[in-house]
């Protein structure tokens, strides 16, 4: 069963359709803490744009 990050992602398009394991982690930490900023030092590689773009999704922040 989908949770709120799995329709998050899929929500992204055709080339994020689902999150991977480390994003899905990063999510549910940003997700409970909820700061009003929050920096990803994180690899090359590792997704961090569709990351943000679900925990926009996510939080209903929109995009600028």
């Amino acid at each position: 069963m989908p949770d709120e990050i799995d329709e998050a992602f899929a929500r992204l398009g055709p080339k994020f359709t689902e999150p991977r394991p480390v994003q899905r982690e990063i999510l549910r930490q940003v997700m409970a803490d909820r700061p009003k900023l929050a920096l990803i030092e994180a690899p090359t590689g590792i997704g961090k744009s569709p990351l943000a773009l679900a925990y926009a999704e996510l939080t209903n922040a929109g995009l600028t």
